[in-house]
């Protein structure tokens, strides 16, 4: 059996294919079914549930095989649809019926968080989509890597794509951000792709918003780009006629926003393209009943192909479980073969208003000096008790990679002796992941990385949060506090403005964070003098091509955040000041042109020195 209402490939030629009404071609020799065990796995190869105890009758057989695909999976014991021609025709024979499912169990008790007891679920323990090879269509997975560029797996990703795809229902907990809509959408086209081709809708997904909505239709678009499949959303707001035509013609994956599906099911040509739902998708389901739709879910639930007759599959996405989605649970999900999952751990929840906050102003140029003297600062005052464990963020992956050398470099205390890693999207996989289990194991040390460690990271005993420079948003700034006062401990959270960036800070006060005074500032301060000499000998220890990598991102960078306050020419002559600083060239590196194109900067390229030898290799 290739997939669902796809013919049993049972190693003998199917019999007369007219359909129940004709009979079942008994005329022809037909294999003896002599074990219920085979009963059970032809039931299962067609998609059908079977009763208990299996009556072993030869004529099973005959009407399971002698079904048109369609009415096997779908219509068996409803009047067969003909949907060329709208024509009903005769209801399957009784010897079948027999064996269909009895009504589904509820889910009897109350659905409880199964996140694993230490709270964990870490990007790091992700497969990459390449891995997937195999159990992902090949189509699929190109997609993915040249149209999406993802590689890695995010934790909700590969749970949900490997839950799924052992054909169980799901109950999973994810905020919004981690990767979600691909998580239940390659499960979706793979059960198309399984079952083959039909002449109805066979995913629905339901978003709680029309601009999601959109968002999910659009990357499915992207997904299925190889397939030829056929992408639709319905949304309020939009002519629904426009969108009746449209579903008039081919319509695989649709995504809807409550209302606007009700509108739609009024229409009972629209309600036949469902009967041939086989995975159906509630996103979002807390957000939803926050909105008012629970009447709404009900009547589209109500309204969906009765599952004792009509095999399909049920996800079930929601960031909390509160009663009114712990109900839809017990409605939706096959008790008898669902499993629920977290990539929420539990002490996620609202640390960032925990920890203890410090701004310190301090000049780009000093930047680095600074962090080496507030590390010192902090270090001295640990404890064997308490060691010292810090994160240190970057805005870009080569500004984590100078950072880690240039502190690797250092031959001052505490430097010479605290152990110190990097994380960051220019390492391979393979190595990101033995830094990312080695800093777990590390009573006291310092990891240097960019924003790939910002969610989902569940790093023991983080004392320490450093933010060199301003996030791209107040979101990630929460994520990146988030890695320190986990597990009930303290935690201490350190971010590094120059006055050009203390905008920042506005957006910060919105969010009630808990900014302190530092009371160690003089103390840190005047560790400054001495912190830059050392950190500028240790920097020029760096090759200069890892230094000329650290400059064009920090250039690219810095042209989002303070291009328009500083203007073109003006930025390019602080990155000038910059690479002297801190990055210690003695005059501005030579950059590629390509570089200067890429980064929009041409009305500046009479500024830069232009590098013409050999493109290098990546660092």
């Amino acid at each position: 059996m290739s997939g669902r209402g796809q013919p049993a490939q049972s190693g003998y030629k199917r019999p007369y294919r007219g359909g129940f009404g004709r009979g079942y071609a008994t005329n022809r020799a037909q294999p003896e079914v002599d074990d219920s065990k085979e009963v059970l796995k032809l039931c299962q190869d067609n998609h059908l549930r079977p009763n208990y105890p299996l009556k072993v009758e030869p004529s099973l057989k005959r009407a399971v095989t002698a079904a048109p695909a369609p009415q096997r999976s779908y219509h068996t014991t409803q009047p067969r649809m003909n949907l060329g021609n709208d024509k009903k025709t005769e209801r399957v024979q009784g010897d079948l019926r027999r064996h269909l499912v009895t009504p589904i169990p509820n889910i009897s008790t109350e659905i409880k968080k199964t996140t694993p007891s230490n709270g964990k679920e870490e990007a790091f323990s992700s497969p990459e989509f390449s891995d997937m090879e195999g159990k992902i269509d090949s189509k699929v997975l190109k997609a993915v890597a040249q149209d999406l560029k993802y590689d890695l797996m995010t934790p909700i990703q590969s749970r949900t794509v490997l839950e799924a795809l052992s054909g169980k229902d799901c109950l999973a907990q994810a905020k919004t951000g981690t990767g979600k809509t691909i998580a239940f959408l390659i499960p979706a086209i793979q059960n198309i792709i399984k079952r083959g081709p039909v002449p109805g809708i066979s995913t629905l997904i339901i978003s709680p918003t029309r601009e999601l909505a959109m968002q999910i239709g659009k990357e499915a678009e992207m997904l299925v780009k190889y397939l030829g499949l056929k992408v639709n959303w319905v949304i309020g707001g939009t002519n629904i006629n426009s969108e009746k035509n449209k579903l008039m013609s081919k319509c695989d994956i649709l995504v809807a926003t409550p209302g606007r599906l009700i509108d739609h099911m009024n229409d009972p040509e629209f309600n036949k393209k469902l009967l041939y739902l086989n995975t159906y998708i509630l996103d979002e389901a807390d957000r939803l009943l926050d909105q008012g739709f629970a009447p709404a879910i009900d009547k589209i639930h109500s309204n969906l192909p009765d599952r004792r007759r009509y095999v399909r599959q049920n996800l079930l996405f929601s960031a909390t479980i509160p009663p009114g989605v712990n109900k839809i649970a017990r409605d939706l999900l096959d008790s008898s073969n669902f499993v629920h999952f977290s990539t929420i751990p539990p002490d996620d929840v609202e640390t960032h208003k925990k920890v203890n906050q410090y701004c310190i102003t301090s000049s780009i140029h000093d930047q680095h000096a600074m962090l080496q003297s507030l590390i010192a600062t902090e270090h001295a005052h640990s404890t064997p008790e308490d060691p010292f464990k810090a994160v240190v963020f970057f805005t870009t992956a080569r500004g984590s990679g100078f950072a880690f050398d240039a502190f690797s470099n250092l031959k001052v205390k505490p430097f010479n002796t605290l152990k110190k890693v990097e994380i960051h999207s220019r390492m391979s996989q393979t190595a990101r992941v033995r830094a990312a289990d080695n800093f777990k194991t590390m009573k006291e040390g310092i990891l240097f990385t960019s924003d790939v460690s910002a969610r989902g990271m569940d790093y023991p005993k983080v004392t320490h949060v450093f933010q060199l420079g301003a996030p791209a948003d107040v979101e990630q700034y929460i994520h990146r506090i988030g890695r320190t006062g986990r597990a009930g401990n303290d935690g201490d959270g350190f971010i590094l403005l120059d006055p050009l960036e203390m905008n920042f800070m506005d957006k910060l006060k919105t969010k009630d964070l808990p900014f302190k005074s530092y009371e160690r500032m003089q103390e840190a301060e005047g560790g400054l003098k001495e912190a830059k000499v050392s950190f500028n000998k240790a920097a020029a220890e760096i090759p200069q091509q890892a230094r000329t990598s650290a400059y064009t991102a920090w250039l690219g960078e810095k042209k989002t955040s303070l291009g328009k306050k500083l203007g073109l020419r003006g930025l390019v002559e602080l990155s000038f000041k910059y690479s002297n600083s801190t990055l210690q060239f003695p005059t501005p590196p030579a950059v590629r042109a390509d570089f200067i194109g890429k980064a929009g900067l041409k009305e500046c390229r009479d500024m830069f020195t232009i590098d013409k030898t050999p493109k290098p290799s990546h660092r």
